[in-house]
């Protein structure tokens, strides 16, 4: 939590991995989003790739084949979901 005024609560969210989930999500608006972030200087591609990298043991990697390529897009979609990529 950042500040609380009144009711309303403030809270700083982890902006890295919310650019690696929405990667994952690969839905063309999810990663309109992080290019925007990129753009911004709110993430880096460096802090996303050193994060990808820590937590990718950790990660079940299922038939969707979870993978993040160079271009920031999902790769080895099953092909659902609004603007799932075919690029490999």
């Amino acid at each position: 939590m950042i500040k609380r005024i009144g009711f309303v609560t403030i809270r700083h969210y982890d902006l890295c991995a919310q650019a690696l989930s929405k990667l994952e999500r690969g839905y063309v608006r999810d990663v309109a989003d992080v290019r925007a972030m990129l753009e911004r200087g709110l993430v880096s591609a460096g802090d996303l790739r050193r994060m990808f990298a820590a937590i990718e043991p950790q990660l079940y990697l299922g038939s969707s084949g979870f993978r993040v390529g160079d271009s920031g897009v999902k790769r080895g979609c099953a092909g659902e979901g609004e603007g799932c990529t075919s690029e490999s």
